[in-house]
């Protein structure tokens, strides 16, 4: 069997079931429009590769067939690689994919929760990979926490669905996954299990962790100062907006066709778990943009407009509305587990009021300032040529003091006319409320201070301004 003649036939016949499958599990009728939509927002893609590494056989079922598949998400399909011997070997997968159509509509549910539920964004690995950046394998941790999320969500789904008999066949993946708990907790008991990671055949590798077996392609190993290589595509905001629209779009067409029911609940609770988790970016845009607004608007009167025969008849003069500009100190503590992008949400928030701004202090530090960026522009802060790098440059790690980084911030509060807003990203295990009273001017200029997941909280009364605690 040649690749074309592969592909046609599992698109033809495969993908065809797998649609009826599909609707089914959503509860829908077998002819629904639902899958077909889904389909057409993030379609299958079928990548064949000869490797002299696989073995051909014809007893295939379907869990060889599963280590045969890799699959991976974009932003533009669902890529299913399968790995064959020979031509012959082809038709035997074939077959075996025919009799076992239910393993792709289980894929494509899985790819589908990684887009709708952000597992797939750089926001959410950011996120995850501050949790065990310490330990061996942080990206298949990573992976196998997300997917037994995913797998116990499928378990309840499927337990108020029909036509359970199929999904039989493929009770040793979903229900493996499903052995430890999806909570907080999660990753400390990933943690402390065994997990043992082998090359498998080409770029695949194998994973196995207690009774489980699966192939997944290999990944890039962690780099120093809490960064992944992955977070560092200049490409990766548009890549998570794309992603965001897509998984808005996908949540639009699943709560639209299954409203009202059972298993439109079940989806709603996974949609508004992910409304949650950018809550604390929310919380951030609107404080620094009140602060922006409050601290740029100004009035004044005055009687310039009205004829001066006419003054005498208003109580009042005309009130005419300016708007000035404002100055920023933004301290980055190193050391505090703050990934890119973190900074880069930052940044976007910042471009839309940059018109506003005139003046940015970035301050990278741990126990000394490492590196200051000086952005200064009359018109629009973010035409600085430094704008980007100040909040994307990475440059090493310690122990955290803030005593250098507010001398500085009163320095340039106490030299500067101009209204000015201090924003610091740490970790807060620091000598923040030891320190803040010997710092009048900057204590009440309202700081905002953002706090890493795993961070401490600090007393309101003794630092003021806002504090905001990242997911």
């Amino acid at each position: 069997m040649t690749k074309e003649k592969f592909i046609k036939e599992f698109r033809r016949e495969v993908l065809k079931e797998v649609v009826v499958d599909l609707n089914q599990v959503m509860g829908q009728s077998k002819t629904a429009f639902l899958s077909t939509g889904l389909f057409l927002e993030l379609p299958i893609k079928i990548i064949l590769e000869e490797s002299d590494e696989v073995e051909s056989t014809k007893k295939l079922d379907v869990q060889q067939l599963d280590e045969l598949i890799s699959v991976e998400v974009t932003d533009e399909a669902v890529e299913l690689t399968i790995l064959y011997a020979d031509d012959k070997h082809l038709k035997h997968i074939l077959k075996v994919s025919k009799k076992h159509t239910i393993y792709f509509t289980y894929q494509y549910l899985k790819s589908i929760q990684w887009i709708v539920r952000g597992y797939f964004s750089y926001a959410h690995e950011a996120k995850m990979f501050r949790l065990v950046q310490d330990r061996e394998e942080p990206f298949y941790l990573i992976e196998l926490a997300n997917t037994l999320a995913i797998n116990t969500f499928v378990k309840e789904l499927l337990s108020q669905s029909s036509g359970l008999d199929k999904w039989k066949t493929i009770d040793y993946i979903v229900n493996s996954w499903g052995k430890l708990e999806p909570a907080e907790t999660i990753i400390t008991q990933l943690d402390s299990t065994k997990l043992k990671i082998k090359k498998f055949k080409g770029k695949f590798a194998k994973v196995t962790h207690t009774d489980l077996t699966y192939v997944t392609k290999q990944k890039d190993k962690a780099i120093d100062n809490g960064s992944f290589k992955g977070a560092q595509s200049i490409k990766k905001d548009d890549r998570d907006r794309t992603l965001a629209a897509l998984a808005e779009r996908i949540e639009e067409s699943i709560s639209t066709a299954t409203k009202g029911t059972s298993i439109g609940t079940l989806f709603q609770q996974v949609f508004d778990e992910v409304k949650i988790n950018v809550d604390w970016f929310k919380d951030f845009k609107r404080t620094f943009e009140v602060q922006v607004n409050h601290k740029t608007h100004e009035s004044y009167q005055s009687w310039e407009n009205i004829d001066s025969e006419l003054r005498h008849i208003y109580k009042a003069p005309t009130e005419i509305n300016a708007d000035t500009k404002l100055k920023l100190i933004i301290a980055i503590d190193q050391s505090g587990s703050f990934h890119t992008e973190d900074l880069q949400k930052l940044l976007y928030v910042m471009k839309k009021k940059s018109k506003k701004i005139n003046e940015v202090h970035v301050l990278i530090h741990t126990t000394d300032i490492i590196k200051e960026y000086h952005l200064n522009d009359e018109y629009d802060i973010k035409n600085d040529s430094m704008f980007r790098e100040a909040f994307s440059t990475r440059h090493g790690s310690g122990g955290t003091s803030h005593k250098a980084v507010f001398d500085r911030a009163e320095q340039i509060m106490k030299n500067s006319k101009d209204e000015l807003i201090f924003i610091s990203l740490s970790d807060m295990y620091s000598d923040i409320e030891s320190l803040i009273g010997n710092y009048p001017t900057l204590k009440k200029s309202h700081p905002i201070w953002l706090v890493t997941n795993d961070g401490r909280e600090m007393n309101p009364k003794i630092v003021g301004g806002k504090q905001i605690t990242l997911p």
